[in-house]
């Protein structure tokens, strides 16, 4: 879909959540119909936008998408309210960097457990009541190192099913 021209203007700006510097080549979508790519500092601009509301996210690989009016990932949004010939110039969009979680696994000698499945739950809070919420899986390689990644900002518990098997 297209926007009808207008003219409102956007200007704003995509940052990092974690160092408070601008994202530079993240792209801004409003309304699912314009597209721009941020400058070096994480600036971005939207012309001749029609009155009514708007909603507007940033994306980059590496970083959890972003929206404006979010504060933590998965967190509630806000539209971008403009009425006619309205100009916004601040506007700000957080992105959070994925997170990794890595370790070593060893059996009671010191030995590294190969082909271990390791499984990392976030802590969240789901009706008002703290649960554990699936993040992501990764298995041990033949040095019992494992690494799991693409994970969102939070505090996480790290778990893994063993059989005992003797010989």
């Amino acid at each position: 879909p297209t926007l009808a021209p207008g003219t409102g203007i956007v200007v704003g700006q995509v940052v990092d959540a974690a160092t408070g510097k601008g994202v530079s080549s993240a792209v801004v979508t409003l309304a699912g119909a314009r597209r721009v790519m941020t400058t070096t500092d994480g600036r971005f601009a939207f012309r001749n936008l029609p009155a009514g509301s708007h909603t507007m996210t940033a994306a980059k690989s590496g970083y959890i998408d972003g929206s404006f009016g979010m504060r933590r990932p998965g967190g509630p949004t806000l539209p971008v309210v403009l009425a006619d010939g309205e100009r916004r110039g601040d506007l700000t969009i957080w992105l959070w960097r994925h997170g990794a979680i890595s370790g070593t696994i060893q059996d009671e000698a010191g030995e590294p457990l190969i082909g271990v499945q390791v499984t990392a739950v976030r802590r969240s809070m789901v009706g008002g009541r703290r649960r554990f919420v699936p993040g992501g899986t990764g298995t041990t390689d033949d040095r019992g190192l494992y690494r799991i990644g693409r994970l969102t900002p939070g505090d996480y518990v790290v778990a893994m099913a063993t059989s005992q098997v003797s010989i």
